[in-house]
């Protein structure tokens, strides 16, 4: 691919050192694997294994995977291929589409944990309007809306509002976030607003009304009975063990979506301080980039310590230690760990023991 915007040979060759350059090649590479192999995982089994299928929530999980394999495998090489060379060697049509499907899978993310983070809220805090609002055949119209939403930002710098170009260090491409014309400034702040800002707005609100209410939880029993139908006799054990589920799962909805924020934060104040006109030196700027990049290849390794039925199915299909496992299944299997709300008609906890019975 050619450039269309220069003729001057120097315009995407790297300012930094040979050995810099070599060292964030080994990086994006070494990330790019391992977002592969672990996205790759979690794609398959959910594929394999119908109980993952089960939560409607793992729907939105697995929209995320779909933006960490689709950065990775159709822009990281550019990436990587660039940083091996250099400088940027794949012209301004590579330039902006790997700035478009970063910046989509990115921003596709983000809208799916906003989505996920409203899912916690309406289970926990408004479980009566989940059916309603939230059920599987509702799932897939909000994953269609947040591709539409993700696709309407990055499309509109082809239309003239807002550019991509390659960042100041010239082996990867973004967002001009450095062009000083009244287009790209304007068209930078109000994605700050309308993708950043608002969203994790939506994220606070939703995990500190989640965080009141399951402090009044853990100090009571305040939980939606209507929404558990339990054994009589088990309904304070079921009670809890739901409730126990619920923390867990919002615990690793949290770390996710917080690990998220925070790999992003600091690439998102680099860009909204050049904007706004202050001047980041460049052997900086690949810090912030490199640091984003990372949240592809870790999500897959949350999954595998905080999920059970993840980590067991995990050592089933590598033949590691079944019997690990078995115990899992049994525990989790009539309880749908990841279930967001016991419903009605569905085995909430484990009929008792023909033992208890009899007493």
């Amino acid at each position: 691919m050619t450039s269309n915007v220069t003729d001057d040979a120097d315009f995407y060759s790297g300012p930094l050192s040979h050995q810099t350059y070599f060292i964030m090649g080994v990086y994006l590479a070494i990330i790019a694997v391992a977002s592969y192999i672990g996205n790759g995982l979690i794609l398959f089994l959910f594929m394999k294994n119908k109980l993952f299928r089960q939560a409607h929530i793992n729907f939105f999980i697995v929209n995320i995977v779909v933006c960490n394999i689709g950065e990775s495998l159709m822009g990281f090489p550019f990436g990587v291929a660039s940083h091996f060379s250099y400088r940027w060697k794949f012209g301004d049509i590579g330039c902006r589409f790997y700035g478009f499907i970063c910046f989509v899978c990115c921003l596709a993310s983000m809208c799916t944990y906003v989505a996920i983070s409203v899912y916690r809220y309406i289970s926990i805090c408004r479980p009566t309007l989940l059916g309603r609002l939230l059920n599987g055949r509702r799932i897939p119209l909000v994953l269609v809306v947040i591709w539409v939403y993700s696709l309407f930002w990055a499309t509109i710098p082809f239309f003239g509002w807002g550019t991509y170009a390659p960042e100041p260090y010239k082996t990867t491409c973004s967002l001009a976030w450095t062009d000083r014309s009244p287009s790209s400034i304007s068209y930078i702040i109000s994605a700050i607003i309308f993708v950043l800002i608002i969203p994790m707005t939506i994220m606070i609100f939703a995990y500190t009304k989640i965080l009141i209410r399951t402090c009044s939880q853990v100090s009571g029993d305040d939980w939606p009975q209507e929404n558990v139908q339990l054994p009589t006799g088990h309904a304070k054990h079921g009670v809890n063990y739901i409730r126990d589920i619920e923390s867990r799962t919002t615990t690793v909805v949290f770390v996710t979506v917080a690990l998220y924020v925070i790999a992003w934060s600091p690439y998102t104040i680099m860009s909204f301080l050049s904007v706004c006109g202050v001047r980041i030196p460049v052997e900086v700027t690949p810090i912030p980039t490199m640091f984003a990049k990372s949240n592809c290849a870790y999500n897959p390794i949350i999954y595998f310590v905080a999920h059970r039925r993840f980590r067991a199915s995990l050592m089933e299909l590598f033949g590691i230690s079944s019997s690990l496992a078995a115990p899992v299944t049994k525990d989790i299997k009539p309880c749908q760990e990841e279930m967001m709300v016991v419903r009605r008609n569905q085995p909430e906890v484990e009929e008792p023991s023909r033992t208890s019975q009899n007493r």
